[in-house]
């Protein structure tokens, strides 16, 4: 049930993106709570690998929309990005080392939104789920393939650079 309602709800996820309108925020807004709902408290321990190889998958997925999401400035900040960051934090702490075959799509989405969207709510969700990939990929195989040293000059380097903000004083 939980595993159907997953899959119909990021086809419906995918579905709005195509317009980018406000009618079409507000739903992708609705369908992310649904999202997490259903992959932390709905599914069972037998319908994890399922529910993952869904939630991960290369078309209907959610890392394939954050990165979609990721470049298109109607989205900068926005609610959805927030929830699916917080949802991907969530989930890797729930399936632990389940979650290994989707670390470096989920590392790629989860980097791209820290990049390129200028909200301190979204680098700061992202972040979690940055320190969770390092975490999990340690010990493993998965060094190569996560690209870890590209991956941390990339995030220093973005660390480094100087605030647009002007600074002010009282």
């Amino acid at each position: 049930m939980a595993s159907g309602l997953l899959e119909e709800s990021l086809r419906d996820l995918h579905a709005n993106l195509k317009d980018g309108g406000q009618s079409e925020l507000d739903q992708i807004d609705s369908i992310v709570p649904t999202l997490s709902q259903i992959c932390l408290h709905e599914i069972t321990e037998k319908d994890i690998d399922y529910c993952s190889s869904v939630l991960f998958d290369k078309e209907i997925g959610v890392t394939t929309f954050l990165q979609k999401i990721s470049k298109k400035n109607e989205y900068q900040g926005s609610n959805a990005k927030y929830g699916l960051l917080e949802l991907l934090s969530d989930f890797i702490h729930k399936v632990g080392k389940k979650a290994l075959p989707y670390l470096v799509e989920i590392k790629e989405a989860s980097l791209s939104n820290y990049m390129t969207d200028r909200f301190t709510k979204i680098k700061s969700s992202a972040l979690p789920v940055l320190i969770k990939v390092l975490e999990l990929s340690v010990g493993s195989n998965m060094g190569e393939d996560l690209k870890i040293q590209k991956f941390i000059e990339k995030f220093f380097m973005e660390l480094t650079k100087a605030s647009k903000l002007t600074a002010t004083g009282k």
